[in-house]
């Protein structure tokens, strides 16, 4: 590959080759190159007389697919990647009339008759074959095609991440999945100036070149974002054209949103994306996982077309963290939520039936637990979590229905109850908890599920209800309790799991909802609140156990999730929030 200076013609630079023994292969103009066959003494820029006239001379160096050949896990036959960073919670904020952003992927070509993405493929080029017939052979391009654009709600296979993206497929991998750096420089050059705003290379080499920098550049320079791969070198080595600094680097993640074992890692990461058994289009016209940093790079060019549409570019924070669909419209990545200040920071937890151990963690981000007890173990008990002493730190408590016993803990360690006392009993009535009079001390409380009625309790003592009023009654709705207006006085609440309504009211009395909204509506679904924020007011969340998400909301409003984060999807175990520290 011969790049020249800008003051020499096309036809000296062909001639130039001519002269000298060689034979053109392909010209890239826009980047003052030629690729040639040259003889064996003119293999460097030593070797080719007149040499000032030249800029580089380099070899065509080999690009290969990065794909992580057999999955190292079991089939899948969902498309977890979607609800890991958000996706539908992007999808329900979008505006109607979302403009259309064109991605050129730059690959294999696509999968043209696959019925999944009938409508969203553009006219292409093929660089291998030279025709304008850009059709995969190996599968590659087609799986980066349909982790992108893939219809939605067509009745028909999988989602893509992007409704409003169309692709424009430029064909520079063989049916081996190997392909010439010139013809990847040459198609990104042609994605530029046919009108691409992002340019998808789920590709990558070892050796830097002069040329696919130059052709990143020159794409980059008419406002094109590029995105590709960071390879499946398993180090900190990353593959070019990623390593190039305007380049979104990609690496991948596993179902458990943890750096997957092949996936390129440190610092030249720039965004991390799903990219282990990704169910994605096949050239079968059927659907398969696929596996490697090939197939995570097209989450962040998806993400990027949402964001295009909304019409602020660049709005993904290249942080080397999780591509987050969930927190906000335009799309950005976090590595994980940020915690919280403020009266300690407010974390999860969960509670395991089975063996009486709670998993605490002091944040609200993906990780280990920074905390485990075991306390409770008792039949048919049911966690409770509350401020049980006025020191600001939530502790942790069991409640015994059919017992009427509340056994409440003074720290978050193995030992026994601090705390005993006898109240409840009512048959079908569940345990609340929050600080009902404002005195910085929460206390206990019921809520019968069957008439709706609440009774609460000032103190943690023995005796009969300072409170009990009518509030709720409707089928299937959880109890709920929060300082809903930030006035230091936990009130009570509804979420109705059918609907995902959620009547929230700022008083403990009778009567209507002050706030109604609609959050969640999630399968299997549960309820958490807390001050997420440590503005002073809570607000409500949804976990969902068999996936461990959760999606936390910084508002009593309707809307999406504002935190999202993986911890727990231990089967049985029910969520507690709290301070812990």
């Amino acid at each position: 590959m011969l790049t020249f200076s800008t003051e020499m013609t096309v036809e000296e630079r062909k001639a130039y080759v001519t002269e000298r023994g060689g034979e053109i292969v392909a010209e890239l103009n826009a980047l003052n190159a030629l690729v040639a066959v040259l003889p064996m003494q003119a293999l460097s820029l030593d070797g080719m007389p007149d040499a000032e006239t030249l800029v580089t001379v380099e070899p065509d160096y080999f690009v290969s697919a990065q794909i992580e050949v057999p999955p190292n896990d079991p089939l899948y036959s969902d498309q977890w990647a979607l609800p890991a960073i958000g996706a539908a919670n992007a999808w329900a904020a979008l505006p109607v009339n979302l403009p259309t952003v064109v991605v050129a992927i730059i690959d294999s070509g696509v999968c043209l008759e696959h019925p999944d993405l009938q409508g969203r493929v553009l006219p292409g080029w093929d660089f291998v074959d030279g025709d304008a017939i850009p059709q995969d052979e190996m599968g590659h391009g087609c799986g980066a095609a349909g982790i992108i654009a893939a219809n939605i709600n067509n009745g028909v296979g999988i989602a893509g991440v992007a409704p409003n993206a169309m692709v424009m497929p430029l064909r520079v991998l063989n049916a081996q999945g190997t392909g010439t750096y010139s013809n990847v420089a040459a198609a990104i050059v042609y994605a530029a100036d046919h009108s691409a705003q992002i340019i998808n290379l789920s590709l990558g080499g070892t050796y830097a070149s002069t040329l696919l920098e130059n052709a990143v550049n020159y794409a980059v320079g008419l406002g094109v974002t590029v995105v590709a791969a960071a390879g499946n070198t398993g180090s900190e080595q990353i593959l070019y054209p990623a390593a190039y600094e305007p380049v979104i680097s990609v690496g991948a993640v596993d179902q458990n949103l943890l750096i997957s074992n092949f996936s390129a890692r440190g610092s030249g990461i720039d965004i991390l994306a799903p990219g282990q058994n990704i169910l994605t289009t096949r050239m079968d016209q059927s659907f398969t996982p696929m596996t490697g940093t090939s197939f995570a790079a097209p989450f962040v060019s998806a993400a990027a077309a949402l964001d295009l549409a909304i019409g602020i570019a660049q709005a993904i924070t290249l942080d080397g963290g999780l591509l987050n669909l969930s927190n906000s419209i335009p799309p950005t990545a976090t590595a994980t939520a940020t915690p919280v200040s403020g009266r300690g920071d407010f974390g999860m937890g969960l509670y395991n039936p089975a063996n009486a151990v709670w998993m605490l963690r002091d944040s609200l981000t993906n990780g280990e637990p920074n905390r485990i007890a075991v306390y409770g173990g008792i039949a048919g008990a049911l966690p409770v979590v509350g401020d049980w002493n006025g020191d600001g730190s939530d502790t942790m408590g069991m409640y015994v229905p059919h017992l009427a016993y509340w056994f409440l803990r003074n720290s978050n360690t193995t030992g026994t109850g601090d705390i005993f006392l006898v109240y409840g009993g009512i048959s079908g009535a569940v345990p609340v908890v929050g600080d009902w009079n404002g005195d910085g001390v929460d206390t206990i409380g019921l809520y019968n599920l069957t008439t709706g009625m609440w009774y609460l309790r000032n103190s943690n003592t023995n005796g009969e209800a300072d409170v009990a009023f009518l509030y709720g009654g409707i089928p299937g709705a959880v109890p709920v309790a929060g300082d809903w207006n930030g006035d230091g006085i936990d009130t009570v609440g509804l979420y109705v799991p059918a609907t995902a309504l959620w009547l929230l009211r700022n008083s403990n009395t009778g009567g209507e909802a002050d706030v109604s909204l609609v959050y969640g509506g999630i399968s299997g679904g549960v309820p958490v609140v807390g001050d997420w924020d440590s503005n002073g007011t809570d607000t409500i969340g949804i976990y969902v156990p068999n996936l461990a998400y959760w999606f936390l909301r910084n508002s009593n409003t309707t809307g999406t999730g504002q935190i999202f984060l993986v911890y727990g999807g231990i089967n049985g175990a029910p969520p507690v929030v709290g301070r812990w520290g």
